[in-house]
């Protein structure tokens, strides 16, 4: 996997949005949804990248999976979760935080890496999660997956992640009104994801210096000392 493959474009600490140099494609969101291992089924994360300009003729964004992994342990997961925030420089990783159990073995396994003096890892509650509903998140992300993959107007590509397209074919038809969502992880990863910016409306990012009271957007280029243009982020 390419290290280099994707570059964020950032100003005074702020990400405007990223570059994919291998498939030639600018996002303006990238996001990971993680479903954790239960029993025999392994845990499972995906990156999805929204693109940040439309194709003409669609109402939604692109959006693509870029990345996936799975592990039957949730220390390698949270390991590989890791690894795949930094390749993909991905800071937004969603999942059932409502889950005390997989909390719990985060909080012990974020304990051992302050002690080894490694980064911990964190996640954010994926849409609906917050609150226990693991059904209404996953139901709605098969909605959204039906709606972005319908014939003709299809807006959600997957060619990046075999284990997700395996599971996707197995799924019953009727797997959105039945409580399955702990049979599929792959799937429940998805659709954390999907929700996370399908149920988020996108905002443009504005750099914290221009948030403050005495910024004056008139004067605020021309009096900068260090004034820097877009620039492209490169991990050393």
């Amino acid at each position: 996997m390419n290290p280099d493959r994707i570059q964020p474009v950032i100003a005074y600490d702020t990400v405007f949005h990223w570059i994919d140099q291998e498939a030639k494609r600018t996002y303006r969101r990238i996001s990971a949804g993680i479903a954790w291992p239960i029993g025999i089924l392994p845990g499972y994360a995906v990156i999805l990248a929204e693109e940040k300009y439309k194709e003409a003729g669609f109402s939604d964004h692109i959006i693509h999976a870029l990345a996936e992994t799975e592990s039957p342990t949730f220390d390698d997961l949270f390991r590989k979760c890791r690894d795949l925030s930094k390749l993909f420089h991905c800071e937004d990783l969603r999942a059932d935080t409502s889950n005390e159990a997989a909390m719990e073995i985060l909080h012990r396994f974020n304990r051992q890496q302050q002690e080894e003096r490694r980064p911990p890892i964190h996640f954010g509650a994926a849409s609906f999660t917050h609150l226990g509903e693991l059904k209404t998140c996953f139901a709605y992300g098969i909605q959204r997956i039906a709606d972005r993959t319908a014939t003709g107007r299809k807006t959600l590509n997957l060619d990046g992640c075999p284990i997700l397209q395996r599971c996707l074919a197995t799924v019953p038809s009727d797997t959105a009104t039945g409580d399955k969502a702990t049979e599929y992880p792959p799937l429940v990863a998805l659709c954390m994801a999907l929700a996370t910016l399908d149920n988020h409306p996108y905002h443009e990012p504005i750099p914290e210096i221009m948030q403050k009271k005495e910024y004056n957007p008139l004067t605020f280029w021309r009096d900068r000392a260090d004034h820097r243009p877009l620039h492209s982020y490169r991990q050393r």
